[in-house]
């Protein structure tokens, strides 16, 4: 087994985001939270698409796709 230096690769993960490129802490969080309103908001649909799809029941919906607890 070998170690892997990762040195490199979180060098240059840095000096993108310096760039300024990437959003902010504050943008993202707004997007998970929109995300997770919209999940919740559209439940239902949810829940139609998953049995359609995967015949996936409400409960197992809940507890691996739909409901943020």
């Amino acid at each position: 087994m070998s170690i892997r230096d990762f040195g490199p690769l979180v060098s240059r993960h840095r000096k993108y985001f310096r760039t300024g490129i990437a959003r902010s802490v504050e943008w993202r969080e707004s997007q998970l939270t929109a995300l997770r309103d919209m999940m919740n908001d559209r439940a239902e649909d949810f829940y139609a698409s998953l049995w359609t799809d995967l015949r996936r029941n409400k409960v197992d919906a809940d507890w691996t796709d739909v409901k943020y607890y």
